[in-house]
């Protein structure tokens, strides 16, 4: 049988891959290549998020052990709160000095004055001074009952009430009184720790003139010393000595277009903080429910005067259009047993770096649209969902 003719060892031409395949390929790779981005994000996302969760769980047990300690929870510092006015600064944050008269009235909340010449204190909100007590209440400076639609004015959003009663937190709280990071002419103590703090501000014995020796009623400061309750250093979560945010700045001036030639001017602003993975600082939130000396009954759950970053946007949303005819059938609160009953409050940014209470220009900026709509409220409500919050009283 004869053998088909061919040229033995003679291959025929190979086949290359067609500009379809290729492109498949490409696409392929595409694809997996977006996923596994999409995956290293979210771990990303998901481990600053816990690491954030973690960090507020400390702080809050530091925050219940000072209040264990000394039988009231650490004052709220004064936190550099923007004058409706001017864009001033009302007072310094950390320390005020000697005053010889009462300070003059006006419509900014005022703090605490020194109770005397040699002591030196964080300027903090006393709720035993009434103009302290009503901002803590997220009230305007004043007096008389306020009203249901009194408090629920204060959560329609982007008003200048709303703004004002966002206003109830200090970063330098955390700093100062959980880390200790306050100088040792403030609080006897040169590095973490304190001397026993009272709850006006001031640190009992602690003279203003570093001169003199550091004395607690006749004894040292050292039988009177406190350990800092927070390690500030652990984790993600670090301590910075001189931190300034000029996106805070923004939010407490309410000009999101406000801009600062030369930030280290703005002492008033750098002080202590603790803050996160992405360097934002921890806000401690203090709040008061109104007054008994008010003489009327707290019937609706916005006049326990909670702010605006704990509560559920749904119910405020139906609380404001609701008005004060509905006011006491609403929980703000989205049915948060612990929250009803807390004064205080840790919260973290989160991941996306914003609370919520930011300009909306800065929201819309840095948010994709939400999915409920692109009214500010969404935006707000979108930049919420990732806080890290833990309440306490």
């Amino acid at each position: 049988m004869r053998k088909p003719h061919g040229h033995p060892g003679i291959r025929g031409p190979r086949r290359g891959f067609t500009l379809v395949e290729i492109l498949v390929v490409i696409v392929i790779i595409s694809v997996i290549a977006a996923v596994i981005l999409v995956a290293v994000n979210a771990a990303g996302t998901t481990g600053r998020q816990r690491a954030d969760q973690a960090t507020v769980q400390g702080l809050v047990v530091a925050t219940e052990q000072f209040s264990q300690q000394f039988g009231f929870p650490p004052p709220l510092v004064q936190d550099g709160l923007q004058s409706a006015s001017a864009g001033a600064m009302t007072v310094d944050p950390v320390l005020i000095p000697p005053v010889s008269s009462p300070p003059p009235s006006s419509g900014e909340p005022i703090v605490t004055p020194p109770s005397s010449d040699r002591i030196r204190l964080a300027a903090v909100y006393n709720p035993g001074i009434q103009q302290n007590r009503r901002f803590l209440e997220g009230l305007p400076p004043g007096v008389g009952a306020p009203s249901i639609a009194d408090t629920i004015a204060r959560y329609e959003i982007g008003t200048p009430e709303w703004r004002d009663a966002n206003q109830r937190y200090s970063k330098y709280t955390l700093g100062y009184y959980l880390a200790g990071a306050m100088p040792a002419a403030l609080d006897g103590v040169d590095g973490p720790g304190m001397v026993r703090p009272l709850a006006d501000g001031t640190f009992e014995g602690v003279k203003a003139d570093s001169a003199d020796p550091l004395e607690t009623g006749g004894r040292t400061t050292s039988r009177n010393r406190y350990d800092a309750f927070f390690d500030a250093d652990r984790g993600s979560a670090r301590l910075v000595r001189e931190y300034f945010d000029i996106e805070e700045y923004r939010e407490n001036a309410g000009d999101p277009e406000l801009t600062i030639a030369d930030p280290s001017t703005q002492t008033d602003w750098r002080h202590a903080a603790i803050v996160d993975s992405n360097d934002k600082a921890f806000r401690y939130y203090r709040w008061e429910p109104l007054s008994d000396g008010y003489g009327i009954a707290t019937t609706a759950t916005c006049q326990l005067n909670i702010p605006y970053v704990l509560l559920d946007d749904e119910a405020l949303e139906r609380l404001v259009s609701a008005g004060g005819g509905g006011a006491a059938s609403i929980d703000v609160t989205g049915g948060d047993a612990a929250l009803r009953g807390a004064s205080w409050a840790i919260v973290g940014a989160g991941p996306d770096g914003l609370f919520g209470t930011e300009p909306v220009e800065t929201l819309r900026d840095r948010l994709p649209t939400p999915e409920t709509g692109n009214d500010e409220a969404d935006y707000r409500a979108l930049a919420k969902t990732d806080n890290v919050v833990g309440v306490g009283r």
